[in-house]
């Protein structure tokens, strides 16, 4: 069982004794499909294999919630977004075509990333090649805006955030009170040398790059930490503070690394890289376990002290994906506060093939829900359920938390209906809301977009400092 070795080097029991199910509670209303799992379906069903897999969510105002990601067609892969309603979480037939709408042709998993404006309206991020991204935005009846680049979608190469830029990887977005959308990627080049970078850019209200951005008259920024000759760097997440800051994360070589590791950096309101953070602008998080030693950043909160929480998935001894958690002071160095050096490692399931953290969420008292999946089987390559787990503010596992500290969206031992692979997660109000793709039982009986709700307010206090029951 490799709980032991977790246990050991990050100075906890992983291996505890199982605590009562202390919650969440799902919400088993949520969804028109009668299964009694707590699950809304969406199907799209167009063609192909009629699968639809859903990466991301955000909520509107009203309490709707806009599920975005890829729909299969007779052609391929479309961008497809939907909306459900709060009540029981059925489809929101005035939206786009019976609550749901196509946005062209994808070729790489659809939409990546999506946000709520201030005004309603939905701005969202897709690639489109290995060199070209979109950002779009659409009236909040999913309807395109055109007053965004004329069509109400601009495409941006890789040349637009980097010099000589060929490559992109997927973009991320967050959005200012103001209207404008910032988008950050990762951007490579070989020419004139082999650099990859962490980049963001600004688009105004129209669509058009805000000039201003980054400082330096371009309308883009570069980041990444010191790596010799070749600087290696992408950003994988970002939010926006209050104000008017952004924190952004992704992986990083750097001097004196023994691999890729988790990075964070913090960026003024204009994009200029703030280099009191960290080391010079950075602050590192390595795990350095075994195999590659290659640590992956994928998600990224900020607490209400300044301090960034981040998961992802790091290379364990046998050289498997397993999830974590770690935490970085105001200052970006590693939390002692926080597990052991602001490290935590933790295994879901013992005999797990692989686990991934996918998404991230810090709540007003300071503990931390992550989602994700994990496999005990082969299974394609695909997750055989989904997690939810809860960290204590210092980051011990919370055993009061589903069962011995994670709520399992799937069997114990391999596929079933329930089986939702979290893509994103979120917390609003007395709400967590996973979304991902799960398996339709009825209908086509395929995968459609799929979100979960479960009640937050019986997690929320109490649990902390409270002993099992015997």
């Amino acid at each position: 069982m490799r709980a032991g070795w977790l246990g050991l080097a990050f100075g906890y029991a992983v291996t505890a004794a199982a605590a009562n199910d202390g919650g969440p509670l799902r919400d088993l209303d949520w969804g028109a499909v009668p299964a009694d799992n707590g699950i809304a379906y969406v199907p799209f069903d167009i063609g192909g294999s009629l699968d639809d897999r859903a990466n991301v969510a955000a909520l509107q105002v009203d309490g709707n919630l806009l599920i975005g990601g890829a729909a299969t067609t007779t052609t391929g892969i479309d961008i497809g977004v939907a909306r459900i309603l709060p009540l029981h979480g059925v489809l929101d037939l005035g939206f786009g075509s019976g609550g749901r709408q196509l946005l062209g042709p994808s070729t790489s998993g659809g939409i990546s990333d999506m946000a709520v404006m201030t005004d309603g309206k939905i701005a969202y991020a897709t690639p489109l090649s290995m060199s070209s991204i979109a950002v779009g935005r659409l009236l909040a009846d999913g309807t395109p805006d055109t007053a965004f680049d004329f069509d109400g979608r601009r495409a941006l190469a890789a040349t637009a955030f980097l010099p000589l830029g060929f490559i992109l990887s997927t973009p991320k977005l967050v959005v200012q009170p103001d209207g404008k959308i910032i988008v950050f990627a990762g951007a490579g080049r070989n020419t004139p040398d082999v650099q990859q970078f962490a980049v963001a850019t600004r688009l105004n209200t129209d669509g058009s790059t805000d000039m201003t951005f980054g400082g330096q008259g371009t309308g883009y920024g570069n980041y990444a930490p010191a790596n010799g000759p070749s600087s290696i760097a992408q950003a994988n997440a970002a939010v926006r503070l209050n104000n008017g800051q952004f924190f952004a994360g992704g992986v990083a070589f750097h001097t004196g690394g023994s691999g890729l590791d988790m990075m964070v950096f913090r960026l003024s309101a204009n994009g200029e890289l703030d280099t009191s953070y960290g080391v010079d602008g950075f602050g590192i998080i390595a795990f350095d376990q075994g195999g590659t030693l290659d640590d992956y950043l994928t998600a990224l909160a900020v607490d209400s002290s300044g301090r960034a929480v981040v998961t992802g998935n790091i290379t364990d001894i046998n050289g498997q994906p397993r999830s974590a958690v770690a935490r970085l002071t105001s200052s970006g160095q590693p939390d002692a506060t926080f597990g052991v050096g602001g490290r935590v490692l933790y295994e879901v399931r013992e005999g797990a093939l692989w686990e991934y953290g996918n998404s991230v969420a810090v709540l007003p008292d300071g503990r931390v829900l992550v989602a994700g999946t994990s496999a005990l089987c082969a299974c394609g390559g695909q997750g055989d359920a989904g997690t939810l787990t809860m960290f204590a503010s210092n980051g011990q596992i919370n055993l009061f938390f589903g069962v011995n500290g994670t709520e399992l969206f799937g069997t114990e031992f391999g596929p079933d209906p329930q089986i939702l692979p979290v893509a994103q997660m979120f917390v609003s109000g007395d709400y967590a809301y996973l979304t991902g793709w799960a398996h339709n039982p009825v209908g086509t009986d395929n995968e459609d977009f799929a979100s979960a709700r479960v009640v937050v307010p019986l997690f929320r206090s109490g649990f902390e400092t409270a002993e099992p029951a015997p």
